[in-house]
């Protein structure tokens, strides 16, 4: 075999090599739900099980609700200082949610247990979360069309959130599509 085909079969080795690992890396450890409910859940059922203390349907998209968790009849998390928990349902099937915290500590602990579960986020720094106010924002990303986990916490308000957000093919393409007319409109003023 010629030296210059062993440098191609070999290139191609570790491209193959290299590939495998992206996509082996990208597909494991994906949240399949949020605080126990899986992607899919229906809100009719949420509303039958009465654990929603409110509904708000989107008046642009009525496809699109969210709904508030009434905590003293569901609290996932009754040993931390949770302060809200809403879903957001897409076509009846969930497709997000986000917990709001009262104490820094019981953030980081969620936060610890979210990096023990699937790894250091995509990005972490600090910044201006609200008005005149530094804190931590970080996120974890899924891979194309596989979502993302957004966290913060504003030290001065002393209130957090995590925020899961795996909406389906559907939704994306819709708001990828909204996107796109509002910059155009943008684009179009210059």
């Amino acid at each position: 075999m010629s030296r210059k085909m062993k440098r191609i079969l070999m290139l191609a080795l570790i491209m193959v090599l290299l590939l495998s690992t992206i996509l082996t890396s990208q597909s494991k450890n994906i949240p399949d739900g949020f605080i126990g409910l899986k992607w899919g859940y229906s809100l009719n059922k949420m509303r039958e099980e009465m654990v929603l203390s409110s509904v708000d349907i989107d008046k642009k998209n009525p496809d699109k609700v969210t709904a508030i968790i009434d905590q003293d009849r569901f609290n996932p998390f009754p040993d931390l200082n949770i302060t809200g928990i809403a879903l957001g349902f897409y076509k009846d099937k969930l497709y997000s949610g986000t917990i709001v915290i009262s104490k820094y500590e019981d953030w980081n602990f969620l936060i610890k247990t979210i990096k023990d579960k699937y790894g250091d986020p995509s990005t972490e720094e600090m910044k201006n979360v609200y008005v005149n106010s530094i804190g931590i924002v970080m996120t974890w990303s899924f891979g194309i069309g596989g979502g993302v986990i957004t966290a913060g916490f504003n030290q001065a308000k002393e209130e957090g959130y995590i925020s899961y957000y795996f909406p389906p093919k559907e939704l994306r393409d819709q708001l990828s599509s909204q996107e796109e007319k509002e910059r155009s409109k943008v684009r179009d003023k210059f």
